[in-house]
């Protein structure tokens, strides 16, 4: 997880990309080509052990970090406050001759918390971060830390997922796993051992991470709650360990919020939005939900700004880009029957500022070939946030977001300016885009595909059937239905569409 050069010393495990990353405080450049060959998964479905400890008031995050994961750790770091509730351990793959010291210096300088070397019996403390030492693994027992010789088979040092592991018995609900950039699978048991125990699985999105090796892994196994930037991880895990907001004030909030901006988020489930209630009533120190709600009575811009936190915007090209290509087979398959004149018809719900959306209308081109002139291609993406359709009207994204898309694809279909790559035609002109609430408004129907990602895991498990039964009318009689990789269709979903590929949530549509 990172990128390093011998003048600063081998510090990260399998790679020599660590001392460049540290030295130059989080400037080095990030060009290197992510490995393409990536294996899929089985889909690992975990049950929650009802008989961990979750007596614990500390939260404990641990987070496994390799190759490119310096630069990851700086931005989480440098986003994540001080709450008095959490500390953190970071097992960061390292030579036996890292320079811990060197690295801890640098994730000081810009690190909310106290950072400092792990040591062998020291108690762990809320808004710390414990760095384990290069050439030791990191367990945790009787909430203290315990240092232990790496195993011989171990591929890499610190192990992450034998300190997530530890984390999950000793904290239970109160554990949560961060992977970060990295090459390898270090960290899968010790994600499912942490969603065993009933506590949160976080990882970097592959689309920002230098090396997709570790979260990707993670990701396809199925053992991921979320899947967001690393500043957004920091929100996230934050969100999380804020304490219950009491008193009975969200309803009239939602009210507040439906009525000023028009958007009903009555069916998304209460604790995320009390989370960011929290976020919210913490950033203008407000002392109760009883006097925010009283505030947003009278404060519009505060509600709009509630609004926006509600709203989770994140996309990228080809994000679980193995996704994408499986489902690149599958509408292969289902688009052979076409006849000219016969329209191909998208919809994109939730389609944030728009990678989805041109994503698919890449593959299309793929997959139809010069045939494509004479089917047509009609792809409509929707979404609550204005600022976010804004920006996919206008096509033009950075390099970031275009990372996982292939050279030849990138230079046929994005045309450079600059520091930013620009949706070229054909690509534009299928692309439609609206505000529109895919709770509420109609659907558009006859569909060849839905592709709605990383929606239903904020929306109560209601709401979340009655939008697979949305789904279900919308699509023609073979339609398909991609989800994202931490969602379920749920049991009303498993009544109406049967999986095509589980492993990355493609399913058909049942005959009614």
């Amino acid at each position: 997880m990172s990128s390093t050069t011998r003048t600063v010393g081998n510090l990260l495990g399998s790679d020599e990309n660590t001392a460049d990353e540290i030295r130059s405080n989080g400037s080095c450049s990030f060009q290197a080509i992510l490995p393409h060959a990536r294996k899929a998964g089985r889909q690992e479905r975990v049950a929650p052990i009802s008989t961990h400890k979750s007596r614990n008031k500390l939260w404990v995050a641990g987070i496994g970090a390799s190759a490119g994961g310096v630069q990851a750790c700086l931005k989480l770091l440098s986003q994540l406050p001080r709450q008095g509730r959490l500390a953190c351990i970071l097992a960061n793959h390292q030579r036996m001759d890292g320079q811990t010291e060197l690295l801890a210096r640098q994730l000081a300088r810009q690190s909310l918390m106290e950072v400092c070397i792990a040591r062998s019996s020291e108690a762990l403390q809320a808004d710390k971060v414990y760095l384990v030492p290069s050439g030791k693994d990191c367990t945790v027992e009787g909430q203290r830390i315990v240092l232990k010789e790496p195993a011989r088979d171990s591929p890499s040092t610190p192990s992450v997922s034998r300190l997530f592991c530890s984390i999950a018995a000793e904290f239970g609900r109160h554990a949560i796993g961060i992977i970060l950039s990295g090459a390898g699978s270090d960290g899968v048991s010790g994600c499912r051992a942490i969603q065993a125990h009933g506590g949160l699985t976080l990882a970097q999105d592959p689309a920002c991470a230098r090396f997709n090796g570790m979260p990707g892994a993670a990701i396809r196994a199925g053992l991921v709650h979320h899947v967001l930037s690393p500043e957004q991880i920091a929100r996230q895990v934050a969100d999380t360990i804020c304490p219950p907001v009491q008193g009975g004030g969200l309803p009239e909030i939602l009210d507040t919020v439906h009525r000023t901006t028009g958007i009903d988020f009555k069916g998304y489930k209460p604790e995320t939005l009390l989370r960011r209630i929290h976020t919210r009533m913490l950033a203008i120190k407000s002392p109760s939900l009883e006097l925010y709600a009283s505030r947003l009575a009278h404060d519009p811009a505060e509600v709009k700004t509630l609004q926006t936190h509600f709203l989770v915007s994140l996309s990228n090209f080809f994000r679980d880009r193995e996704s994408f290509y499986a489902l690149q087979d599958c509408l292969k398959e289902s688009l052979a029957g076409k006849s000219p004149g016969e329209a191909v018809r998208i919809w994109t719900p939730g389609c944030a500022s728009g990678e989805e959306t041109y994503t698919l209308a890449l593959l299309m081109c793929e997959i139809l070939g010069p045939k494509i002139s004479q089917i047509g291609v009609w792809i409509q993406g929707t979404d609550l946030n204005r600022e976010a359709l804004a920006s996919a009207i206008q096509g033009s994204y950075a390099a970031a977001s275009v990372k996982e898309v292939d050279p030849p694809w990138l230079d046929r279909y994005f045309e450079r300016t600059g520091q930013k790559y620009r949706v070229r035609e054909p690509l534009r002109s299928m692309c439609r885009f609206s505000f529109q609430d895919v709770l509420t408004d109609v659907a558009p129907t006859n569909l060849d595909l839905i592709s709605c990602r990383n929606l239903l895991i904020y929306l109560n498990s209601e709401v979340q059937g009655q939008l697979m039964r949305k789904f279900h009318q919308a699509l023609g009689p073979q339609g398909l239905l991609f989800i994202g990789p931490a969602e379920r269709v749920g049991l009303v979903g498993h009544s109406l569409f049967r999986p095509v590929d589980a492993c990355h949530r493609i399913y058909r549509r049942r005959a009614a």
